[in-house]
């Protein structure tokens, strides 16, 4: 447990975009719903414009849009809903609400400032790329134990993150990957924090989990 910081206490970060809130949980400083970019409908995405002052970053954020709210009639077309849950498994938390501004990244550090460097893992959620979010992972045990930066995140997903739409414009020439340039921005932004002499993780650059599947 970082000295001085007691569980539910919260703490302070700095960005390059602005200063977050998060809180000590599970043995971890935990910052949820960080904005790591913004794009508009089937467009790559744009460095996020920061924000002033201290914005809270302890709840996740918004997920892509995957709820389908009339479907159609028989079993549910992809695998995940019809996986069954282990005998005696808690229950899962409230979902996080869905929007096409779903570009938020999640970080759990054992510490903040302290001079150490410790390696970034960026988990990248499965669901094959049609749902799936960034919220259904905890990374305090393993930044606790391990001292690792544990980085969990959102991105564009289905028709919103990979239709083909060039055909009707130069400017939807990348719609088709817009899912994943989401994924390459917010591993931009994490690097840039982590290799910032000013910025709070000073960590250095790790592993990626393949997404997808």
């Amino acid at each position: 447990m970082p000295i001085g910081v007691a569980n539910g206490q919260a703490v302070i970060a700095r960005t390059g975009r602005g200063n977050v809130q998060g809180t000590f949980q599970g043995g971890a400083l935990a910052f949820k719903g960080i904005p790591y970019a913004r794009a508009r409908r089937f467009m790559p995405p744009a460095e996020h414009e920061g924000w002033t002052g201290v914005r809270l970053t302890t709840e996740f954020g918004a997920s892509a849009p995957q709820t389908n709210l009339n479907p159609p009639p028989g079993l549910p077309y992809v695998i995940l809903p019809q996986i069954p849950r282990p005998e005696g498994a808690p229950s899962l938390p409230p979902a996080p609400p869905e929007a096409e501004d779903c570009q938020f990244l999640n970080i759990w550090t054992s510490a903040l400032r302290d001079g150490g460097r410790r390696p970034v893992m960026v988990w990248l959620h499965g669901g094959f790329f049609y749902a799936g979010s960034g919220s259904t992972v905890d990374g305090s045990a393993l930044a606790a134990r391990d001292e690792v930066v544990v980085v969990s995140l959102n991105h564009r997903l289905n028709a919103f993150g990979f239709t083909h739409l060039a055909d009707h414009g130069e400017e939807f020439v990348h719609s088709g990957n817009a899912g994943m340039l989401d994924i390459v921005a917010a591993l931009q932004w994490v690097r840039e924090i982590s290799r910032n002499s000013v910025a709070t993780l000073h960590a250095s650059w790790c592993s990626e989990r393949l997404a997808g599947g």
